[in-house]
């Protein structure tokens, strides 16, 4: 198989200067915790990502033939700073005025979420209006979790 020739504007395009090296497991928590060192710059990284996230969603919605107004969502969040990403996602989704509904599954009770997850989880409580937000836990020993979500499904479903 032979590869097509590449300009030399084409191969400096494809180069990027700014970007960070490929990083083992190992390495990549290495550099993130020498970049993250600290409580306030975790709450600072989660909030850019958060508000990408939804500008990001929003943005492929758009595309869709559904309409961005009112959506009902259903977040399925775990305990660690992912979690807090996309409640702050969709926190962005609500500043924006497109989030008609929420229901969250969380992996584990509010308790045991870490720190700037919570506090996420507590920002978006604030931004929704009453009534727009529910939560279910869901336990690993019992199914309950199963019927609470069955009742706060929309009838049209989850955008």
């Amino acid at each position: 198989m032979r590869l097509a020739a590449v300009n030399e504007n084409e191969m400096n395009m494809a180069c990027l200067d700014d970007s960070d090296p490929i990083l083992s497991c190992e390495k990549a928590g290495e550099f993130e915790h020498s970049v993250l060192d600290s409580d306030n710059k975790i709450w600072d990284a989660m909030k850019k990502v958060g508000r990408r996230l939804g500008q990001g969603i929003l943005v492929e919605y758009s595309f869709s033939r559904y309409s961005q107004k009112s959506l009902s969502i259903l977040g399925l969040v775990g305990k660690g700073h992912n979690g807090g990403d996309a409640l702050l996602g969709m926190e962005e989704m609500a500043r924006v005025g497109s989030v008609g509904r929420i229901v969250l599954i969380l992996a584990e009770s509010e308790d045991n979420l870490k720190p700037n997850t919570k506090r996420a989880l507590d920002q978006l409580k604030e931004r929704v209006s009453e009534g727009s937000l529910s939560v279910v836990v869901c336990d690993d020993e019992d199914d309950k979790w199963i019927g609470e979500l069955e009742k706060l499904s929309p009838d049209e479903g989850f955008d």
